[in-house]
């Protein structure tokens, strides 16, 4: 086996690559499904603890959430102030809105690079770790703002700290903080609760019973939808990516195997005549595949990694961001395919071995 890969080094370093360009192919898929799950389970597991989203039709008095917090079924409130504005950096800018929560948040925590999660600083912005590269800013830097809300004033406020978040873009600051920004009292957008799932229905008749109350957004609802989405878009893609990858695998394997059962059948004939059997004659042939396959995974895992980086840094966008993941089921993913594959071959070549016409092929002019 090593003599006939010896004599061919060109043919099987072309193979090897093209196995490993198939593993490669087969890792994209396989991150796709890994990374879409940790999103969502970030974003909705981490950072979203609340059940519930109330939207006010108008800024609030605070003292709503006491009245939140006797509804039924209602075991905590946050409340929270949203106010429009365009953040400017340069010469570059992104309209978004000002989100002013409770100095630790707990049902709708921010969280850094590590997963952990952060208080709201007393003064200055945090940004979103995608919507600080879409302005250029980094830590230390001044922002200029436009409220687009009230008295319509520009500020200028310090980006005191970057987080990390798969889905959408966001400012935050203390809430406390933007109130006094808006030269206004204690005033809220709207309000965070986490509810008894006992109480659901009782609570949801109530909350719409409430003149102020604009909307009612349901987390669980919110999840299913992104799921959904992802499943329509991302998934399906993943999963259609992982079947060309595999018939890719597969067509480069068995098309060497051909090529080599082709180039050496008048040799394996002469074994078998010779009083080899069919399982000793094949496992030469099969043993030049597996050898080929094994180099390949180590490429194929490299190359896969590239693929994968480039995907991860074009997925990323105002929509979502998808995490860059490297499990040990990605690369084991990979290499199952494409042993699969050299399997599924291997039983191919096997049969063929037992139909090969022994007489002809010894009798053939070379």
């Amino acid at each position: 086996m090593l003599r006939n890969l010896a004599r061919h080094p060109a043919k099987a370093g072309f193979s090897i690559v093209g196995i490993a360009l198939s593993a490669g192919l087969l890792m994209i898929g396989a991150y796709q499904l890994a990374a879409v799950d940790k999103m969502i389970d970030q974003q909705y597991r981490q950072v979203l603890q609340m059940d519930v989203e109330l939207t006010f039709n108008e800024p609030t008095p605070a003292r709503a959430a006491g009245e939140l917090r006797h509804q039924p079924g209602v075991l905590a409130v946050e409340t929270w102030r949203r106010v429009p504005a365009t953040l400017i950096h340069g010469h570059r800018e992104y309209r978004t809105s000002l989100l002013g929560m409770e100095p630790e948040p707990q049902l709708r925590r921010v969280l850094d690079s590590r997963g952990q999660a952060q208080p709201v600083p007393e003064a200055g912005i945090m940004l979103t770790r995608h919507l600080a590269g879409i302005l250029d800013a980094r830590v230390g830097d001044t922002l200029d703002v436009a409220v687009m809300e009230g008295r319509r004033e520009r500020l200028r406020l310090a980006l005191v700290a970057v987080v990390d978040e798969p889905l959408g873009v966001g400012a935050y600051l203390r809430r406390d903080t933007l109130n006094a920004l808006m030269h206004e009292g204690p005033a809220v957008s709207g309000a965070w609760l986490l509810m008894d799932p006992a109480h659901t229905a009782e609570l949801h008749a109530a909350l719409w019973e409430m003149p102020k109350v604009a909307s009612i957004g349901l987390l669980n609802e919110a999840e299913r939808g992104i799921r959904d989405y992802m499943d329509e878009t991302l998934r399906m893609f993943a999963v259609i990516f992982v079947a060309i990858a595999s018939s890719i695998a597969f067509g480069v394997i068995y098309n060497n195997a051909r090529i080599a059962f082709a180039e050496r059948a008048r040799e394996l004939a002469t074994l078998q005549v010779l009083g080899y059997t069919r399982a000793e004659v094949a496992r030469i042939l099969l043993g030049e595949i597996a050898l080929l396959t094994l180099a390949a995974i180590p490429l194929g895992w490299a190359i896969g990694t590239v693929f994968v980086r480039l995907l991860h840094q074009a997925f990323s966008n105002d929509l979502f961001r998808i995490p860059l993941v490297f499990t040990s089921q990605v690369f084991g993913f990979a290499a199952a395919g494409v042993l699969i594959a050299s399997v599924v071959v291997g039983v191919l070549v096997f049969r063929r071995l037992g139909r090969l016409d022994k007489l002809r092929v010894l009798k053939a002019v070379e």
